[in-house]
């Protein structure tokens, strides 16, 4: 017994400390994203070492990184395209998305702004900057569009929590 309560108390504190690495986390209501960026924190890593450890990070984690990666600025940052097809999800099956997101690095930090979501199906631009259409007027969710919000967060929390997670780790090398 005692040995469960230790064991869920480190997981807690680890789950923890790897969601206070990151600034915030994006929500997306009535009023679109929480934030137009986020600023992801960390402890004595470079500018050039936070730009390369992404590029890495790129081409670990997409088929073809040359195709993701949009715009590269040496050590200052990086653009990059995501197909996604898994994240926003209805009764009726899953949209496929272009997510754009650029990458800006400081010493000790990464500055991530969504850009864009596109609709390849229904050749829709999300918008970012309102959430109103998925709410009624009451502010409550519309039913058929109740799986959007949290599908738009599922989508851009879940790359930079991936991106989190590897630029912390001591993994270095492309594989």
């Amino acid at each position: 017994m005692k040995t469960r309560k230790i064991t869920l108390i480190v997981c807690i504190l680890a789950n923890s400390l790897i969601y206070s690495q990151i600034d915030s986390l994006f929500k997306y209501d009535i009023n679109g994203l929480n934030s137009d960026y986020a600023v992801i924190d960390y402890k004595d890593l470079s500018q050039t070492t936070l730009y390369n450890k992404t590029l890495i990070w790129v081409k670990n984690t997409f088929r073809n990184p040359d195709k993701v990666i949009k715009m590269k600025i040496e050590n200052q940052s990086i653009r990059i395209q995501i197909f996604d097809n898994k994240s926003i999800c209805g009764k009726y099956g899953c949209a496929d998305e272009l997510y754009t997101v650029q990458f800006e690095f400081r010493n000790n930090k990464i500055k991530v702004t969504p850009i864009e979501i596109l609709g390849l199906h229904d050749s829709y631009k999300l918008n970012l900057k309102k959430g109103d259409l998925y709410y009624k007027s009451n502010g409550n969710i519309r039913k058929f569009y109740s799986h959007v919000p949290k599908g738009v967060e599922k989508l851009i929390n879940s790359y930079n929590i991936s991106l989190n997670n590897f630029t912390t780790s001591e993994e270095d090398t492309e594989s």
